[in-house]
């Protein structure tokens, strides 16, 4: 018996001088990124979540104060917008679409701090799921930042790579200048200038920012037919 106890306890330091002399070797393994780590970071490197499409031309209808003295509603821009989305966006990811207006608008959407802008507008939006269009409303619509219009999308909204999402856009400036009753002898182009090239050019995209202090050169364009906005 004890012949039998010292082969064992032999056999158990000779083991354990084994693993301390010969440790065991790791190797180090580069861990693989998935689809979803490869998309955010995508995105984090580029705000602009969806390939865009504008209505070619985009719908002018110019101002004119006599017609609108007379009833009519004149001074409006209309647009369709379709999204098509570059990413699978859950409701973890924040939904807007930023609108760029031209630089010959940026005048009038500062009065009132935006507020008189944002009177103007009318725009409703068709999730990939929905049948009907939703309206966009007061608080879903921000016109405090010069020259911009964002609007905000359901955040809870799932959209797949690849499914469309539109969104309908009419702007009344007709009814910004008839409320600033400056008669029918003032020059309405000091408030809203022929375009320089003949039309006026707007930028559009889905991204994940509420709004832009420098706008990315990576949006959608969307043109006019005619750079005149006043008759």
């Amino acid at each position: 018996m004890k012949k039998i106890t010292l082969l064992t306890a032999y056999i158990l330091s000779v083991g354990l001088v084994s693993v301390m002399t010969h440790p065991t070797h790791t190797y180090a393994t580069t861990p693989q990124n998935s689809t979803q780590d490869i998309e955010i970071k995508v995105r984090n490197s580029n705000p602009i979540l969806d390939k865009g499409e504008f209505d070619s031309p985009m719908l002018l209808d110019p101002y004119n104060f006599e017609l609108n003295a007379s009833g009519f509603n004149t001074g409006k821009i209309v647009f369709n917008y379709s999204s098509t989305s570059l990413f699978d966006l859950d409701e973890t990811v924040a939904k807007y679409f930023n609108l760029k207006l031209p630089s010959e608008f940026e005048q009038i959407s500062e009065l009132d701090k935006g507020n008189d802008l944002k009177s103007a507008i009318t725009a409703s939006y068709k999730l990939p799921t929905d049948t009907d269009y939703n309206t966009f409303t007061p608080k879903q619509i921000d016109t405090s930042h010069k020259g911009q219009i964002n609007f905000t999308l359901p955040t809870s909204a799932l959209i797949s790579t690849g499914e469309i999402t539109t969104i309908r856009v009419q702007i009344d400036f007709g009814q910004i200048l008839d409320h600033l009753d400056l008669g029918p002898t003032f020059d309405y182009t000091k408030l809203i200038p022929n375009a320089s090239s003949n039309t006026y050019e707007f930028n559009g995209a889905l991204t994940s920012h509420s709004y832009f202090t420098n706008y990315p050169v990576e949006t959608t364009k969307g043109y006019t037919k005619g750079g005149k906005a006043i008759e």
